[in-house]
């Protein structure tokens, strides 16, 4: 009897983060995301200050997928984060500039992964640990962000999603 609950448990577990991954991805290749996060971390074109308002609002679309995710971000390689937090806090975001490091690593970590051929062309992870934000443990998806390019090896921003 354990041993069938235990197989369910992992089932359930394993549908969960493939419902997480394909969703991920097929964002990932959204060609208005990746067009607005261009604008937003490199080109600087338009209205900056519209651009990031408009890329949050895309995000917080995404966001409304699943009721288990707590936020969404686009990541520049940098380890800069626009995000759309689905527990709108205006104090705080889950990434703030003490992540940047530990972001950059992610990012660099996440560019070999999808330059080597392997799939999925994603990290599922525990870290960067983020301060306590839901009483369940959080888990954050990280997807290159490639738009309509398909090109891994000029990637130079991520999205990350975090949920429970």
């Amino acid at each position: 009897m354990e041993s069938e609950v235990l197989d369910t448990m992992q089932k359930n577990l394993e549908y969960s983060l493939m419902e997480y991954i394909d969703m991920g991805a097929q964002m990932a290749i959204k060609q208005d995301v990746y067009d607005l996060s261009e604008m937003v971390f490199h080109s600087g074109e338009g209205d900056v200050e519209k651009n990031i308002r408009d890329l949050k609002r895309s995000l917080g679309v995404m966001a409304g997928m699943s009721s288990n995710i707590l936020n969404i971000s686009v990541i520049s390689s940098d380890g800069r984060a626009c995000q759309y937090d689905s527990l709108l806090r205006s104090q705080s975001m889950m990434w703030s500039d003490e992540d940047g490091e530990d972001l950059t690593g992610v990012y660099e970590r996440l560019k070999l992964q999808a330059n080597s051929q392997t799939v999925p062309r994603s990290i599922v992870t525990l870290s960067p640990a983020v301060p306590t934000v839901s009483p369940e443990q959080v888990f954050h998806i990280f997807y290159p962000l490639i738009g309509r390019h398909y090109s891994f090896s000029q990637m130079n921003r991520m999205l990350a999603v975090t949920s429970t």
